[in-house]
């Protein structure tokens, strides 16, 4: 069988652009050829000069690193939480406790916020920024314990007290959760609680002997209420006091 032969006119319209393809891509590679380059220059900052880190995005528009990013109200909180964390530890004195809150509240940029606290354990920065414990448990015979400072406050408390004094103190304390439910024994010992002006205390609910149960405190109207503590539990001939 013969196969059939184009015709010369067909041989040559290919011919034609074979050649017209390759002359445009010869003509491409000359004029990349004749652009004129340029080596590339590093900015170097001076001495004292502040440094920006800036990333291109998949338009090519350049924008802020993180460190550059403004920070917001509750990113400041967060920070403070985690310095009083560190100082209840023993991390910080309390001038450094100051000085690192009074920076994080007038911080504008994530920069600024993490400069205050690269030299904290992660540990201490998941706390603060974590969940409470769910429940801690407080056991006196004729001691005494205490709550204050930075302490985490949990979600639930079970506080038995015979005939010794147990102090939770909230003025200071790391709030995370907005209730707190407390169990409370008391024998002839005293359970008192010490609160911030933004702190609802209820002791309707617990049953009282031959003691008494004091609530000196009131969140005035309009306060924001930031934990609304609710007691529970028996007192023998002991007392409960809020203040």
């Amino acid at each position: 069988m013969t196969m059939p032969v184009p015709p010369r006119s067909a041989w040559a319209s290919g011919s034609s652009q074979v050649l017209a393809g390759t002359s445009r891509l010869a003509a491409a590679r000359w004029a990349c050829a004749q652009t004129p380059t340029y080596p590339l220059k590093l900015h170097k900052p001076r001495d004292g000069e502040r440094t920006h880190h800036y990333s291109e995005d998949m338009s090519g528009e350049t924008v802020p690193g993180r460190g550059e990013l403004r920070a917001s109200d509750k990113d400041r909180e967060q920070v403070v939480e985690l310095l009083r964390v560190a100082a209840g530890d023993g991390r910080l004195s309390s001038d450094e406790l100051d000085q690192r809150i009074e920076a994080a509240l007038t911080a504008r940029t994530y920069g600024e916020l993490d400069a205050l606290t690269t030299d904290l354990p992660a540990a201490g920065r998941a706390l603060a920024a974590g969940l409470p414990k769910e429940m801690t448990r407080i056991a006196v015979g004729s001691a005494s314990a205490k709550r204050d400072g930075a302490w985490v406050v949990p979600q639930r408390m079970q506080v038995e007290c015979k005939s010794g004094s147990v102090l939770l103190d909230f003025t200071g304390a790391v709030i995370s959760s907005p209730t707190l439910e407390i169990e409370a024994s008391v024998g002839s010992g005293s359970v008192t609680l010490v609160v911030p002006p933004d702190v609802l205390v209820d002791v309707e609910d617990v049953a009282v002997g031959s003691g008494s149960v004091q609530n000196h405190t009131r969140v005035a109207p309009g306060t924001p209420v930031r934990l609304r503590v609710h007691v529970t539990g028996r007192i023998g001939p002991g007392t409960i006091i809020v203040r």
